[in-house]
């Protein structure tokens, strides 16, 4: 995918820039899974999230990630996980404020630790300044494990992975976890569909054509599926002019039933 990429100002990242930064990310991601060419024309819309020129045309795209909403468990795993990314993502943003080499880091919380009972901001920052403390090279990997004898970060944290890379856009914080992976339904990704549907006439006025993307990001458990059959992929009914599911761990992409 050719694209003519904005460069982040990392010293003003803001929450809505780490927002736009990743779903850029997943964008790239997906043309490359899927062996698509285009060039990302305006990504400073809402409504579509991404203006491409396709094939000498434009098409707007629009970014849903899919997550675990069946059963009771559900909301138990989107709390923990809620809370854990607004930690890393706060020492993300602490960290981009601060000038030191673009990183990318995973960080991996202890399952059984009650994120609601720590001084979450503190966290943070002491994340934030052991990274910057490990003054990373570009292509340096670094990698820490919790003894829980020393006080580097909270207990909460297990394992931190740490790459320094050459540009912003490499400059990922992640939170990976284990789960049980679940089956794709016709239910879930209909319902996606359905929602996104009622805001299609707010694209259509901005461009006529636009795309649908779909993605199990299958970094966290409450993102853990597995790929839809053919039939299920068959059975959707969708009004955008292609929709497509997209597994990125896996690489994977399905084109999806339309009207």
């Amino acid at each position: 995918m050719a694209l003519s990429l904005s460069i982040l100002n990392v010293g003003l990242v803001s929450s809505v820039g780490l927002k736009k930064q990743r779903e850029r990310f997943l964008l790239e991601q997906f043309f490359r899974a899927a062996n698509l060419q285009g060039d990302i024309v305006d990504d400073n819309s809402e409504a579509p999230d991404f203006i491409v020129r396709v094939n000498d045309g434009l098409v707007g795209i629009e970014l849903t990630e899919l997550f675990v909403t069946d059963g009771a468990a559900a909301n138990n795993l989107q709390a923990p996980e809620a809370l854990a990314q607004r930690i890393v993502s706060n020492a993300q943003r602490l960290y981009a404020s601060s000038g030191a080499q673009y990183a990318n880091v995973s960080v991996l919380f202890h399952p059984r630790a009650d994120l609601r009972k720590l001084n979450r901001d503190e966290v943070a920052a002491t994340l934030c300044g052991f990274v910057k403390a490990q003054a990373l090279k570009v292509w340096q990997r670094v990698e820490w494990h919790q003894d829980y004898c020393s006080t580097l970060l909270s207990e909460a944290i297990t394992y931190v992975r740490m790459l320094g890379v050459l540009e912003p856009s490499m400059a990922h914080w992640t939170v990976p976890a284990a789960g049980w992976v679940v089956p794709m339904t016709e239910t879930v990704l209909q319902a996606s569909i359905n929602e996104k549907a009622t805001l299609l006439p707010r694209y259509t006025e901005r461009v006529e054509k636009n795309w649908l993307l779909l993605i199990a990001g299958g970094t966290k458990p409450s993102q853990f599926f597995d790929a839809p059959s053919s039939a299920v992929a068959s059975a959707v009914f969708s009004p955008f002019a292609r929709t497509f599911y997209f597994a990125r761990m896996t690489g994977t992409v399905i084109e999806l039933g339309r009207i």
